[in-house]
């Protein structure tokens, strides 16, 4: 089986328009910014656990990919 040339997208695949009248605002400077990173609902309750923790000596150690902001949800928390 031989295997297939990969081929640039037309910029036309590239583009997909929805329609803007679904939305109830004008700009997105008008939406609330989430309180938390999409699909890190664990994560961030692990988080709130860990700092409400009223504890001498207790510290949170956070892993995960570099760039995901985990060092700036725990000073936001």
């Amino acid at each position: 089986m031989a295997i297939k040339a990969i081929e640039p997208l037309d910029v036309d695949a590239l583009y997909q328009a929805c329609a803007t009248g679904q939305f109830d605002f004008e700009s997105t400077d008008e939406i609330e910014p989430l309180r938390q990173p999409l699909g890190q609902q664990r994560a961030w309750e692990a988080i709130e656990f860990g700092v409400d923790i009223a504890q001498a000596g207790f510290n949170l150690f956070v892993v995960g990919e570099s760039g995901f902001g985990k060092q700036e949800a725990v000073r936001h928390i």
